[in-house]
């Protein structure tokens, strides 16, 4: 543990035990650097009256906690009754703030005092409208989001910097975050779990522990990338790492990523991947923003991971993983797919993959478990891939457009350019 961290905890605990009555205090100003008191709100929705945020009386409404908190403001939140019941109508968070379950172990204020039965305390989006399609947790600038089950009803998303997410190609309100925390949580959607578009400054995204299930309607999808469990879409200097994660359920696409500006830098390792669907991880600064001015590199470290895809019932016309709209029920089955119209460096090592043939012609040649999509100018690809990758296909690494040496296997790529 890291002593900054122990600080915290130390602050927390100070702060429980000495505090009485309103939200707890402590003066010196938050451990994390910033200027406001580091305060804690409680909610609690078994609490039979609206409640005060104290330990004691804690809020009611996660609602209430949103409108009392400040930044930096930690908002703690007991199991209750283990249902949304006065915690449906989401959250908007502001910068720096930590929305907290009591099933993190490092505090132990479980009721019960049985951490591991405790549970995860439930949140929804059910009650707020359908128009605009607002996502149950709205982020802001370095927020930390830790032992919560987060629901998405309304067909928006788990998490998001967006404040609508509507049918358009580019979503009509966006606001630009930079940082966010997501771990040892639940996230179920029928849409997207953690959706992050056009944060030119993202900075360090760390999604580690999760269980992400998504149930996606594949003739229902409108916006870029939706139908994924996490989706880092036009974004720039990064630093994202999506590890250690459960996906589960029917979904287009487990994890992508797709650069905009400067660099950005991914490490996914170790993920357990099980759904319908059509991929795995797709890196990209290509086909889903061909209009943009593309100016960044991606780096990946792509490690450990176990993808295995079933083929999906449904299929949803137009584009996916680089198929054209015009093949429209032709989709191509991947595990990894790399895409690149400007610098992708990526290390593919010892990742087990199993996925099904593609879907419709046998004559689409882009059909793979590793999938790299070089065109038109290959040398933008740079790939260490070794021999402990594994595939179920017999055509196990599928080139389009590219002869790129590179591609040999075990060989380091340069990608200081």
């Amino acid at each position: 543990m890291k002593l900054t961290d122990l600080f915290k905890i130390v602050i927390f605990f100070l702060c429980v035990s000495t505090g009485s009555g309103f939200a707890l205090t402590c003066p010196g100003g938050c451990p994390d650097g910033a200027e406001n008191s580091y305060r804690v709100w409680f909610v609690n929705n078994t609490n039979t009256v609206s409640g005060d945020g104290s330990y004691g009386n804690p809020f009611q409404a996660l609602k209430s906690a949103e409108a009392a908190s400040l930044p930096c403001d930690i908002i703690y939140v007991f199991p209750g009754n283990g249902m949304d019941t006065h915690m449906n109508e989401g959250i908007i968070l502001k910068d720096n703030q930590k929305l907290l379950g009591t099933s993190i172990a490092a505090f132990q204020l479980c009721p019960t005092g049985d951490q591991a039965a405790c549970g995860l305390p439930k949140i929804s989006n059910s009650a707020t409208p359908m128009v605009n399609r607002i996502p149950t947790i709205q982020l802001a600038n370095n927020n930390t989001i830790e032992g919560i089950f987060i629901l998405d009803e309304i067909g928006s998303a788990a998490m998001s910097n967006l404040v609508t997410m509507n049918d358009a190609v580019v979503p009509a309100v966006t606001a630009p975050i930079t940082g966010v925390n997501v771990n040892n949580c639940s996230i179920a959607s029928n849409t997207n779990g953690i959706y992050l578009s056009e944060c030119p400054n993202l900075g360090a995204v760390n999604i580690l522990d999760n269980s992400l299930s998504i149930n996606f309607d594949f003739m229902s999808g409108s916006i870029p990338s939706e139908g994924a469990a996490i989706v880092i879409i036009s974004c720039g200097n990064a630093l994202v790492d999506c590890s250690n994660n459960d996906f589960n359920g029917t979904m287009e696409i487990g994890i992508i990523i797709t650069g905009l500006v400067d660099n950005i830098n991914a490490r996914i390792v170790n993920n357990e991947m099980n759904f319908e669907g059509f991929g795995g991880i797709e890196l990209v600064n290509g086909p889903l923003i061909t209009t943009r001015d593309i100016k960044c590199k991606l780096f990946a470290d792509v490690e450990d991971n176990r993808i295995n895809i079933s083929q999906a019932l449904s299929i949803r016309p137009g584009s996916i993983a680089g198929i054209t709209a015009s093949l429209v029920q032709e989709h191509s089955m991947m595990g990894v797919f790399v895409n690149g119209l400007q610098i992708i460096c990526v290390r593919l090592h010892d990742n087990a993959v199993n996925v099904p043939y593609r879907i419709g012609s046998p004559t689409l040649n882009s059909n793979g478990y590793l999938f790299f999509n070089g065109y038109p100018d290959p040398t933008r690809l740079r790939i260490d891939m070794n021999n402990g990758n594994t595939g179920s296909i017999a055509t196990n690494v599928a080139f389009d457009g590219s002869t790129d040496e590179s591609f040999v296997v075990g060989v380091t790529p340069d990608c200081t350019e």
